[in-house]
């Protein structure tokens, strides 16, 4: 019996919806909210995605919104890459940039979108936007990772393999 069910949470964890649905939230719902969103006097007849009133003759509309991975910026002004165990031993939140696209439109002509930053969002621990995820750690090394090199990678990285994810860090506290 402990067989089948090591089978069973070897491809499953007991955290795999959460990471799944947050997953969806980034890919996929995120964009969709920003797509529905009219902000200021909604007109008849006018298109979702837009910022309202016109200024000057233009209008304003949303295009991609773009979520980065963690980072930290040291004192020196440097930026890179924060795992997880970092965020916790420094009193950290574990967090990424929010980017969004403004792209001007004058007289129906879209103009080149800009891509403004607009907040920082919680990563959650194992999810696709995660730095210690198999996915990001297999782009770093530029191949496939076994079972067994990626629990190598985690504990390079003085993370557990066992730990399952499906949480938050902020301000080093889980």
């Amino acid at each position: 019996m402990e067989e089948l069910i090591d089978a069973f949470y070897k491809d499953r964890s007991i955290v795999n919806h959460q990471i799944a649905s947050y997953d969806d939230f980034l890919s996929q719902r995120l964009q969709r909210i920003v797509d529905n969103t009219v902000i200021g006097q909604e007109e008849e007849g006018m298109e979702k995605g837009y910022i309202f009133p016109e200024i000057e003759g233009y209008k304003i509309k949303f295009g991609k919104i773009k979520v980065g991975y963690p980072e930290v910026k040291e004192a020196d002004g440097t930026e890179r890459r924060l795992s997880p165990m970092e965020a916790r031993l420094r009193d950290l939140t574990y967090e990424a940039n929010v980017e969004l696209e403004f792209i001007p439109v004058k007289d129906e002509v879209e103009y080149e979108p800009e891509s403004v930053r607009i907040g920082e969002l919680p990563i959650m621990v194992k999810s696709k936007k995660c730095n210690i995820s198999k996915k990001v750690l297999e782009e770093e090394t530029e191949h496939s990772l076994s079972d067994e090199e990626y629990n190598e990678k985690l504990q390079e990285k003085q993370e557990d393999p066992l730990d399952p994810g499906g949480y938050f860090i902020s301000n080093g506290t889980e």
